[in-house]
Parts: structure tokens; sequence; C-alpha cells
């Protein structure tokens, strides 16, 4: 199910999805508050995927594959630093996160988090 709504306000109850996937990530300043919201509506089996282009998670090196280049070119935002870099959402998720798998899958880049931790160790 697509739904409309926020990073901060997912419109489901808690403890309500067995995987949820998230394309790209929010700006950093907001990746903690979205993350516990994330947790929020996750069973405790759950399963936590974000699908974010490489580049904003690895150092990159010219010349760029073609995809990393038109994911550089079609994310102006990065010149301003207002994503996570790859450090602060590893160390994010590790916070809220006992499990943590990174796949790459061409120029894009899969995190896959299991196992939440109690929201008083996350905070």
């Amino acid at each position: 199910t697509l739904l409309d709504g926020t990073y901060e306000n997912i419109p489901l109850k808690n403890s309500f999805v067995d995987l949820l996937v998230v394309i790209d990530i929010p700006q950093k300043d907001f990746l903690e508050t979205a993350l516990t919201e994330w947790c929020r509506v996750l069973r405790a089996d759950g399963k936590l995927a974000i699908l974010i282009p490489a580049i904003f998670v690895e150092e990159y090196k010219d010349p760029l594959t073609i995809g990393n280049f038109i994911e550089k070119y079609e994310h102006d935002t990065m010149k301003i630093n207002e994503h996570a870099d790859g450090k602060h959402l590893r160390s994010s998720l590790k916070n809220f996160f006992q499990k943590i798998e990174e796949i790459k899958i061409v120029h894009m880049v899969l995190f896959l988090a299991s196992e939440p931790r109690s929201p008083r160790l996350s905070l």
C-alpha cells in the first residue's frame, strides 16, 4: 500500500507493518524523528527497507558511473548537504535496530534493518 503523508507521521496504528519500504530519506535534521515513527508502525519482527541513491551514502570519485551521474544531476540538494550522509544514516539505524544489512543494487543502496531496539534504548 502506498501512503500519502510525511516521514514523521504515518497514518497507521502501532505495530501494524511487517515491512516498511522507504524510498529516499528525510533531511538529516528529521532522521531521528522519522526513525521513531517508522519503528512505531513496525511489528517487533518487522523490517525497514530504505532504498536510496548510492551517492548519498558513499564517497564517489570521478568518473561517475552513468547511474550515479544521473542521480547526482537529479538531486541538486546534495550540494547544500540537506540529506543524511552514509555515516549519519548508519549511526542512526544502529540506535534503532540491532541488525542492519547494506546491499548495493547498481547505483542504489538498500538498507534492510530488523530487530528494533526497545524505545528506551533508541532515544
